[in-house]
């Protein structure tokens, strides 16, 4: 039945299940995705209707966090956290988030622009991809990492940064936009 809406080259999916998450309105939403072993998501956390979300073993989505798929898969890796309060906005090609990470509290995750309708012409530096988050990064609370943005494993991103562009692996980053203060070794 699901098998024909799976999104393809995820790499942490467990067996698919319909989870009823509450809200805080109280309302119970259907969330369809893939939770793995000993996987939480807080009652408390907004995921939208029919996102894809894939959260991996012992992961963890805290309290208000928002998820919205807009098209795109959410994939989060093992043993990750998402803090409080974040936002993770898929986009139409979507979010992978790897394994051993820490979305610190604030975080905001995506889209960077509304969705046009296609009759509208789109300037051509627009850009809209995926967002790809390596293995072993640590999130510092209020940053932003925008559309078409790879982040290198052991990364950190220093607290209220905002990362438009890509950043190398085990490098440490800071300010608006995002610059390289110190590759580690």
């Amino acid at each position: 039945m699901m098998s024909s809406c799976l999104p393809s080259g995820a790499e942490y999916m467990g067996e698919a299940i319909e989870h009823k998450a509450m809200r805080q309105s109280r309302k119970l939403t259907p969330l369809m995705g893939f939770i793995r072993y000993k996987a939480a998501i807080s009652p408390r956390a907004d995921v939208e209707t029919g996102a894809w979300l894939s959260v991996g073993h012992n992961s963890r989505v805290s309290s208000f966090v928002r998820i919205c798929s807009n098209g795109g898969p959410v994939v989060i890796g093992p043993n990750t956290d998402i803090g409080v309060s974040s936002f993770i906005g898929g986009g139409r090609e979507g979010v992978r988030i790897g394994r051993n990470c820490l979305i610190s509290p604030h975080c905001w995750i995506g889209t960077s622009h509304y969705e046009v309708p296609a009759s509208v012409k789109v300037p051509p530096d627009r850009k809209q991809g995926m967002i790809v988050i390596g293995d072993n990064v640590w999130v510092g609370a209020g940053a932003v990492i925008l559309d078409d943005v790879a982040v290198g494993s052991g990364a950190i991103i220093s607290p209220n940064s905002v990362v438009t562009s890509n950043i190398p692996e085990n490098a440490i980053v800071q300010g608006n936009p995002a610059k390289t203060i110190f590759i580690r070794r």
